[in-house]
């Protein structure tokens, strides 16, 4: 029997709209309240996450920033991995127009939204904006390089693996990084994974990942679906992703409430 559900956020536990609908809320809190363990584990940054954590009405722990910070159920914060200053540098003054035209910067700094570069109302950046979660447009000379827990630039796929391949040329295993969707790479620290946060928490907290389940979209989540038990790839992940991650099973698509759907079935609820 399982006593750990560890489950991505965006493309995975919310929907289309990026929302929990109430189907997958109350299997949550029925499992909740039967002692299971639930983590979030998200590319969000901790106010980010927060947001759904409350919506959700559970005193959930959170694996932020693909594992740069990680919080308790009560909001403590139990470490933080912000990215090589260095790195921050460089990408700060990279111009990194050269790789493709349309690609955005965005920086989380200081828990804060920082977005470089002027878009339009339609830009599917806005699709992530909500009433307390907003970009601040900023300037890359007032970034305090110590304090960025990643940065994540959006593009076409093909000129942000080209941008990719830059940077690892320039810094090889300097910092981590992932494609969280097809349009979106996210760059983070060298000690920041999923994966890597689950190992300490589930240290400091006392469970069996032996005894887990997990779910996941994005290659951010590679890490964290083969530390469990039993890992799920969601059916809507990229192509990519599913032939990479061939021994995964799939769990059936976000848009259809597939997380809660399969936990029903695994906890015979």
């Amino acid at each position: 029997m399982y006593k750990t559900i560890i489950t991505d956020l965006d493309g995975t536990l919310l929907n289309t709209n990026h929302k929990v609908d109430d189907f997958t809320k109350e299997t949550l809190v029925q499992l909740y309240n039967r002692g299971v363990n639930i983590i979030l584990a998200t590319g969000r940054s901790y106010y980010d996450a927060y947001r759904v954590k409350l919506d959700l009405g559970l005193d959930l722990p959170m694996i932020t920033s693909n594992g740069a910070t990680l919080f308790d159920s009560d909001n403590k914060e139990l470490f933080r991995y912000n990215l090589d200053s260095n790195v921050c540098e460089y990408i700060l003054n990279l111009d990194y127009k050269q790789f493709g035209k349309d690609i955005i910067l965005n920086t989380i700094c200081e828990e804060k939204w920082l977005l470089h570069d002027k878009i339009d109302k339609g830009h599917r950046l806005n699709e992530w904006v909500e009433e307390s979660w907003k970009y601040i447009y900023s300037g890359k000379n007032d970034i305090n390089t110590k304090g960025v827990s990643k940065f994540f630039f959006f593009g076409n796929h093909d000129e942000l693996v080209n941008l990719q391949k830059h940077l690892q040329e320039k810094f090889g295993d300097r910092f981590n990084s992932a494609f969280t969707l097809p349009f979106c790479y996210e760059v983070f620290s060298k000690n920041a994974s999923k994966g890597i946060a689950l190992k300490k928490i589930a240290e400091l907290k006392g469970f069996n990942l032996d005894e887990a389940v997990a779910f996941g979209d994005g290659f951010n989540d590679v890490e964290m679906l083969r530390e469990v038990k039993k890992g799920y790839v969601m059916s809507n992940a990229s192509e990519e992703l599913k032939k990479f991650l061939t021994d995964i099973e799939e769990a059936g698509y976000n848009k259809d409430s597939a997380v809660a759907k399969k936990i029903k079935e695994l906890f015979k609820i």
